[in-house]
């Protein structure tokens, strides 16, 4: 197990992000990404919002996101968010947890995370100072052309298998460090406890003031 991170704060509810590195950027993997953003992690459709948050009111607010690192040879990022009342975030941090044991299998829904994903890609603009910009992001990834193209071919054919070896080897065997914020009394230790080792960490240690 990582480590658990606690910070005392008085608030009614409590939120907690898990965060683990990935690979290093792959810019083969970039549509891989994109739909497993839109089809697990994030968005009103997805499926761990529409589990956690509609089916099972377990949270307001719930994703999992997979970042690209903006600079080649540097590591990806995934994070996971649960906001929520205090007393809901054991079976909320359950819920995740069976979520991201095995990658959902949902045909219907990987088809139309593929669409989300691929209309993206057709609607964004790229003009004036914006091409500058999008010029020098590109070649700190080391790409010397417009990638959405590549992009766009490798969503188009992306298939619910070829996702679920994404997952499973880029994103499953993942160790997570989690940070928590909310008041103490209402921290479940037993559950907390499982996630790692628990350290507690006061504002002024975060912030420095």
């Amino acid at each position: 197990a990582g480590k658990v991170y606690f910070t005392p704060y008085d608030m009614v509810q409590m939120e907690m992000s898990k965060v683990a590195k990935a690979g290093n950027v792959n810019v083969a993997n970039f549509g891989k990404a994109s739909v497993f953003n839109e089809y697990f992690g994030r968005g009103l459709s997805s499926i761990v919002f529409q589990e956690i948050r509609e089916s099972k009111s377990l949270a307001y607010s719930a994703y999992v996101s997979y970042a690209n690192a903006t600079e080649k040879n540097h590591p990806n990022y995934v994070t996971t968010y649960i906001g929520t009342q205090a007393n809901k975030l054991p079976l909320a941090v359950s819920a995740m947890s069976d979520l991201m044991a095995e990658l959902p299998q949902i045909p219907a829904q990987f088809e139309n995370a593929k669409g989300s994903a691929l209309k993206q890609i057709a609607s964004n603009r790229i003009n004036r100072t914006v091409t500058y910009y999008n010029q020098l992001s590109l070649k700190k990834l080391g790409i010397d052309h417009d990638v959405r193209k590549d992009i766009y071919a490798e969503i188009q054919s992306l298939t619910l298998p070829q996702l679920t070896n994404f997952y499973n080897t880029e994103i499953k065997p993942l160790q997570y460090n989690t940070a928590i914020i909310g008041k103490k009394e209402n921290l479940n230790m037993d559950s907390i406890n499982k996630m790692g080792t628990f350290t507690e960490v006061s504002l002024e240690e975060i912030f420095g003031y």
